[in-house]
């Protein structure tokens, strides 16, 4: 499910950018719909910032991964391939891997929020009036030399 919804944050997020919030057409969300359950896209579809709440499903999801002693047990198991218990040495290892590896999910995360953020600033950045007269007068003065070359 985290992947699905990895899959969907580029498209969310390039629908974000070029049409700001609470836009987007029927296309766009039969598209989520080829990648993501209905429920999911509903959810997404309502939300006033859809690339922060795709973060959020994936946020709640490795949180609920990890904090669900019930299934690290499931998936750890209490014994090795041997059949023999862990020790309390290697269930403390488990531990510090289960750890780190929460870690590096919520960093990889808050890095993703941080480009949704800079790619935000850099749109709603405004070109200045000089940068603008500037470009258009040079490209004017090109585009009429060129038959003379």
């Amino acid at each position: 499910h985290v992947l699905q919804l990895l899959a969907a944050f580029p498209p969310v997020l390039l629908q974000h950018l070029r049409s700001g919030r609470g836009r987007g057409s029927g296309k766009q969300r039969e598209a989520l719909k080829g990648l993501l359950s209905e429920s999911d896209v509903d959810r997404i579809w309502a939300s006033r910032h859809r690339p922060m709440c795709v973060l959020r499903m994936i946020s709640a999801i490795v949180r609920s991964a990890f904090t669900d002693i019930p299934k690290l047990a499931r998936r750890f198991g209490d014994t090795d391939p041997r059949g023999t218990k862990f020790s309390p040495f290697e269930i403390s290892i488990i531990k510090a891997e289960v750890g780190r590896t929460v870690d590096s999910s919520e960093r990889n995360i808050a890095a993703l929020v941080s480009s949704v953020s800079a790619a935000e600033r850099i749109v709603k950045t405004a070109i200045p009036k000089s940068y603008s007269k500037h470009t258009s007068r040079f490209l004017s003065v090109w585009l009429f030399s060129l038959p003379l070359v």
